[in-house]
């Protein structure tokens, strides 16, 4: 008798053990390995340049793309996922600090994580904005796409103007600025004469101004 009550009070215990660390604690747990691939992403090879913000949504990983589709990304193994829906094979790519830093799609590198690095210097603001102002023009794989600068109630704001889509413009120090929306650097370019001639977008795709 005493036997059975010893073995009945164990399983009560670990019945009560794994409800304190059930769901919730597992989902929690879930969800902070999922952090690691979260942030925003775009991509290197289309153009118009399209961009991904990866969240956590419900407890999955979501991908919330500029075309307004979303997709959900199921975790195979460590760093691997698939997109079952368009049978897409995701693995994320780390940098030497372990930090995710690039996706491949189905084997090939389509994908790069935005520099967040820098953050809003707050009401500092160029010495000429009207420098920057005018449409710069990029084209790749045969397709032009044109960002236009404008000057709205004393802000640089930047306009994609293949879909309308806008974001104000914070300055950081000399030509550099950040696209809010994005979170993206943003760098103009100067010739020997001090006259804007281009803009580099994250660091990759450099913009031409287009003379009037």
């Amino acid at each position: 008798m005493k036997r059975n009550l010893i073995l009945l009070t164990l399983i009560m215990l670990v019945q009560i053990a794994f409800c304190n660390a059930g769901p919730g604690s597992l989902t929690l747990k879930q969800q902070d390995s999922l952090s690691a691939y979260t942030g925003k992403f775009q991509t290197i090879q289309e153009t118009p340049i399209s961009y991904a913000e990866l969240i956590i949504e419900n407890g999955k990983l979501t991908a919330r793309l500029s075309n307004g589709q979303t997709l959900i990304l199921k975790q195979l193994s460590g760093d691997n996922f698939v997109v079952p829906e368009q049978n897409l094979a995701i693995k994320f790519i780390r940098d030497a600090t372990d930090k995710v830093v690039k996706i491949a799609v189905n084997g090939n590198i389509e994908w790069i994580k935005s520099d967040p690095a820098s953050q809003n210097t707050g009401n500092v603001k160029p010495v000429a904005p009207a420098d920057y102002l005018g449409k710069y023009q990029i084209t790749m794989n045969g397709q032009t796409a044109v960002i236009e600068i404008s000057l709205k109630d004393g802000q640089l704001w930047a306009t994609q103007l293949w879909d309308g889509a806008s974001s104000v413009l914070d300055y950081r120090s000399g030509d550099d600025f950040m696209i809010r929306a994005l979170n993206m650097q943003l760098k103009f370019k100067r010739d020997q004469n001090k006259n804007i001639i281009q803009m580099l977008l994250n660091g990759n795709d450099l913009f031409t101004r287009i003379k009037n």
